[in-house]
């Protein structure tokens, strides 16, 4: 699954990796928000759909998150038991549906048991060159 912003689904780099990896035998689905949203509502709204699309119990699934921070927020979480403050997408992944603030640790907790429900990585940029270079990266490493 591929999250982005409303119309970053027609980037050249996003579209080929897309397609490489259809080639690999996976399905690829591409999940939009509105990046016209208050920050919250993104947040929420992504998470709410990836909570209908979690794999079952025992099963993973890969999710691209093609988003900067700005776009679709990490937080900043305040972690209980801590005076840190961090930006992470684990309370997305686990399925917090507020968001920033004091987080417990069963708020984050679900997103990293064995095995994990998403695998999750994210490409915090817009700049193509850079998008096209981890991409990229991404397919080295397969082949390798």
């Amino acid at each position: 699954m591929i999250v982005h912003p409303e119309g970053r689904e027609a980037t050249a780099e996003y579209v080929d990796f897309a397609q490489w990896k259809s080639q690999q035998g996976y399905a690829v689905e591409w999940e939009s928000f509105d990046a016209s949203l208050p920050p919250e509502q993104r947040f929420r709204n992504v998470s709410q759909r990836l909570k209908q699309l979690r794999p079952a119990k025992g099963e993973s699934a890969y999710l691209l998150i093609a988003a900067s921070d700005e776009e679709l927020p990490m937080g900043p979480w305040q972690p209980a038991g801590t005076d840190l403050t961090i930006h992470s997408d684990l309370p997305l992944l686990a399925g917090r549906e507020e968001l920033g603030g004091h987080l417990e640790r069963a708020e984050w907790e679900p997103a990293i048991h064995y095995p994990p429900q998403w695998i999750c990585g994210r490409i915090p940029f817009e700049d193509a060159e850079v998008i096209a270079t981890t991409l990229n990266s991404a397919r080295v490493f397969h082949e390798k």
